[in-house]
C-alpha cells in the first residue's frame, strides 16, 4: 500500500472516532440547544424583568412561590412572543391562579431586590431540569445569558464565568 494512502486511511479513521465521541457529541448537542426555547424563553423574561423593574423599583417577588412571582411579569410580555413547542406556547399563565403553569425556571425569589444590588454573576434565573437537557440556562444579574454545561446551578448563586 503507498504511503500517501495510509496516511489519508489512519487520518480519517481518527477523524471519525473524534466526531462520534461523547464529549464531540455534547458539544453538538449544546450548539443545538443555543437557539432553542429556553434560551428564547429567558430571552423573553429577561426584558419583561428590566421593566417591572423600572415600574415597580424592584424585580418581582411572591411569598408564594417562583411561579406566583414570575407571573407578575406578564403585564410586560407579549404572548406572542413565547417560543411555541408542538405548537403551542412553551409557557402558559394561569389568571385564575397568578401563577405560572409548567413553570421550567428557578427564580430568584427575594423581597425588595434591585438587580443592581446584586453582583453581576448572580444568577437571576435558571433553568430546572438541567439534567434532562445535558446543561442549563442561566440568566445573570448583569443581563448576560449564559449555557452552563455541568447544569448544577440554583437561583441566587454565584456562577463562575
Amino acid at each position: 500500500m503507498p504511503r500517501g494512502t495510509l496516511r489519508r486511511a489512519i487520518i480519517a479513521i481518527l477523524l471519525i472516532l473524534a466526531v462520534s465521541s461523547p464529549r464531540c457529541s455534547r458539544t453538538r448537542d449544546m450548539k443545538a440547544r443555543k437557539g432553542g426555547p429556553r434560551k428564547q424563553l429567558l430571552q423573553v423574561f429577561k426584558y419583561a424583568l428590566y421593566q417591572y423593574e423600572a415600574e415597580n423599583g424592584q424585580i418581582p417577588h411572591d411569598p408564594d412561590g417562583t411561579a406566583a412571582a414570575l407571573y407578575k411579569l406578564r403585564p410586560f410580555i407579549d404572548l406572542r412572543s413565547l417560543p411555541q413547542v408542538n405548537g403551542r406556547p412553551d409557557l402558559e399563565f394561569d389568571a385564575a391562579r397568578a401563577t405560572l403553569v409548567n413553570n421550567p425556571f428557578d427564580y430568584l425569589n427575594q423581597p425588595a431586590t434591585r438587580l443592581e444590588e446584586l453582583s453581576v454573576n448572580t444568577v437571576v434565573i435558571a433553568e430546572k431540569d438541567a439534567c434532562a437537557t445535558g446543561g442549563q440556562w442561566l440568566l445573570l444579574a448583569d443581563g448576560l445569558l449564559t449555557f452552563a454545561a455541568d447544569g448544577r446551578h440554583v437561583a441566587g448563586e454565584l456562577h463562575d464565568q
